[in-house]
């Protein structure tokens, strides 16, 4: 965007107003020039990657920085997750958004400048980088903030200004953190960007402030669109633009919607509309409307002031480490004193945050023992000869186990922890995830079914010799040759389509393993279903294993006796089975693997009794004897491409399409095993979501290649010549 000569007019006096504000804080612009030089060009890489895979992150991030700020000043608070924290407050609460995106931010800060970088000061740069990157002006931040010990989240509740405020509350808010009337109006224009949900302006569509009509201020085209988007008794959480015909661009569209009545929140459209802004900002709405120059000046001092508010500094406060560790523990501590003071000590606290560790990479669970009390000293002489140490014999290695104890098994699989890391290619391939996230959109674009395929592609991969793209290899004797996969795995065209671009970025560097591993996990998020943290890390097989393809993966002929042993082979459980069976809520399967149901179901002469009546006539029309035995129906009738629990609540009505499906709720060994689970999730998405998410993280790291085992390929179908 280009700017004329009077921005940088504004601009000089922008630069004379910022000396003025360091001489009455003690932030400072190069506060980290000597002890973590490069921290800008860190932030500005990772708010780049998050803004390319959801360009919405930008207001995301912007909004963080404004709601943190006035609360006890921009100190963090607002990130931290104890139970009465700010993020939980009624304005926060499933609204604010982007703390993953800090986390990633101060992962990479902390690896170049441990413990010197505070969240408070990645937050205001984070939100200074997604104004620019999104076509605004920019600034220079101050820095040198603290993060908070404390969160505030009743002052959060009554602090922070609210849609439905009039102006004079809003202004007041504004006054109590020491921002004016013409902050008000330039920090609002921040909405240039972002969405809403309906909850949040619904109230202007129908019965405003109980006169029983809309809101009079609303311009009635846009009236129309917005009861569409948000019927009575709709959805409250469904969302729109906040600035409409110019959604992700930062520009002054946002006020000339405000002359037009085309504010969406009742906060904007008073700015302009209200009797109380005739005198107050209306002539500044009118201005930037037609001033985008003066509007961005206004909108970088305004954003310097708030980042301004009530900053800790010196020695208050604390330099929050990386989210790992030590301040884990704290954080747990301080929700478990919360809610039971007193009882429970930090030694049961680590126990259990060790166990759910495991299980959350995916490993197994445990019954953990309690009762444990806490120390009164420690021994740093004992630590420094007894922890077992990477430079130790094997020898002393058991010896220490034997202390306290263990045995050699306890050595061998206390030792035997994944080598596979949400970040291994932080700086190595930083782009491979929106590079991933691109193709797989694109082919979904092409072929909606690709997303089920992509998935089916990482499953079958996994359950032979490990997630190690053997069912890749072209090879005559390959797993992809194999009949289980014969004229039914596809995708292989859009993984080669991955690895060509992932290859440009980064050659030599990302394994197909680890790229079919992320395909499918964007592949259900973009149908719909819950996203995860992939593992990453793994390596290329040299050989393919065709006849463990033939007798490892699940048919769908298998009695739940086998596909459950088969998954315990592999070192998933009952959860996992039901979980990831699933997946089969998006996808479409061939009369051939199903039609055994339709006439002569297990030699009876019959249909197979659990299947629908309705069901079973549609499906014998598709399906009749002697037919085309490669055409395909829908895995889940009436939810086809969405992922979501439908697939569950089929199963419960008799609509499961494979037997190998409606054995998890119908069969007899189902009533003391799967069936419990069916029910669950055919009721509660948000169950099978989390749970789906844990057993493909567990199954992503069915034995992987790691180290110097196997190869990067270069192309996903050959091995390296």
């Amino acid at each position: 965007m280009k700017k004329s000569d009077s921005f940088y007019g504004y601009a000089l006096i922008l630069a004379f107003f910022m000396l003025f504000l360091a001489a009455r804080s003690q932030l400072i612009t190069d506060f980290y020039k000597t002890s973590c030089p490069n921290l800008m060009a860190i932030v500005r890489k990772e708010v780049q990657n998050a803004i390319k895979i959801e360009m919405r992150m930008a207001a995301s991030l912007l909004r963080l920085h404004f709601h943190d700020c006035f609360v006890n000043g921009c100190d963090a608070s607002i990130l931290l997750d104890v139970s009465d924290g700010e993020k939980f407050a009624g304005p926060n609460l499933n609204s604010v958004r982007g703390f993953e995106v800090v986390d990633n931010i101060k992962t990479s800060v902390e690896s170049a400048c441990p413990g010197v970088v505070s969240c408070a000061d990645i937050v205001a740069i984070a939100a200074r980088d997604s104004v620019f990157l999104s076509g605004g002006p920019t600034w220079k931040v101050l820095l040198g903030r603290r993060d908070a010990l404390v969160a505030n989240q009743s002052g959060a509740n009554t602090g922070l200004p609210s849609p439905f405020d009039n102006l004079g509350n809003i202004t007041l808010k504004f006054a109590n953190v020491g921002l004016d009337l013409k902050d008000v109006v330039s920090l609002s224009g921040g909405h240039t960007i972002g969405l809403s949900r309906c909850l949040l302006f619904s109230n202007r569509l129908y019965n405003f402030t109980g006169t029983g009509t809309p809101d009079s201020t609303l311009d009635t085209n846009m009236l129309s669109d917005l009861q569409k988007i948000c019927p009575v008794n709709g959805d409250a959480n469904k969302t729109t633009f906040l600035d409409r015909n110019s959604n992700d661009l930062f520009d002054n569209h946002y006020f000339q919607n405000l002359l037009n009545g085309k504010g969406l929140l009742s906060s904007d459209q008073i700015l302009f509309s209200s009797d109380e802004a005739k005198t107050t900002t209306q002539s500044l709405v009118q201005s930037y409307s037609t001033n985008s120059d003066l509007f961005f000046a206004d909108f970088a001092n305004s954003m310097i002031k708030m980042g301004n508010i009530s900053p800790l500094t010196g020695s208050s406060g604390q330099i929050r480490k990386n989210f790992r560790g030590f301040e884990v523990v704290d954080d747990i501590k301080r929700a478990v004193e919360y809610e039971c003071s007193g009882v429970i000590s930090c030694a049961d606290m680590l126990v259990i945050a060790a166990r759910d560790s495991v299980i959350i990479t995916g490993g197994p669970t445990w019954n953990v023992l309690l009762g444990r009390r806490d120390g009164f000293v420690s021994s740093k002489a004992a630590a420094n000869i007894s922890i077992p140490s990477a430079f130790d014999s094997l020898y002393n290695i058991i010896s220490k186990f034997k202390k306290v104890g263990l045995d050699v098994t306890d050595v061998v699989s206390l030792s035997a922890r994944s080598q596979l890391i949400t970040d291994f290619y932080k700086t190595s391939c930083p782009n491979l995830m929106a590079i991933v996230r691109k193709e797989v959109q694109n082919a979904i674009k092409i072929e909606m079914r690709m997303a089920a395929s992509l998935l089916r592609l990482h499953f079958h991969d996994c359950f032979v010799n490990g997630c190690d793209a053997s069912i890749l290899l072209d090879a005559s004797d390959g797993e992809k040759f194999a009949l289980p996969n014969l004229n039914s795995v596809r995708g292989f065209e859009v993984v080669d389509n991955i690895k060509t671009s992932v290859e440009n970025a980064c050659p030599g560097v990302v394994s197909c393993a680890d790229i079919v591993a992320i395909a499918a996990r964007d592949s259900v998020l973009l149908s719909g279903g819950p996203t995860w943290k992939v593992l990453l890390g793994r390596r290329d097989a040299l050989v393919a294993n065709q006849s463990g393809a033939n007798t490892g993966l699940p048919s769908p002929f298998d009695n739940l006796g086998n596909i459950t042993l088969k998954f315990a082979n592999v070192g998933l459980n009952l959860r996992d089975v039901v979980s990831l069976s699933g997946g089969h809520t998006i996808g479409l399967s061939r009369c051939l693997l199903f039609s055994n149901r339709l006439f002569n179901f297990a030699g009876t002469g019959n249909p197979d009794s659990t299947l629908d009546t309705n069901m079973l006539s549609d499906l014998q029309n598709t399906c009749p004897v002697n037919g085309d035995a490669n055409k395909a129906t829908f895995l889940d009738r009436n939810s086809n491409d969405l992922f979501d629990n439908h697939y569950f609540q089929n199963l419960l009505n008799g609509k499961g399409l494979l037997s190998s499906d409606q054995i998890l709720f119908s069969s007899d060994e189902a009533k003391t095993t799967t069936q419990s689970l069916v029910q669950s999730y055919s009721t509660n998405a948000g169950l099978f979501f989390a749970d789906f998410a844990n057993s493909m993280i567990k199954m992503g790291n069915i034995r992987p290649l790691t180290g110097s085992s196997g190869q990067v390929r270069k192309n996903c179908r050959v091995v390296n010549s």
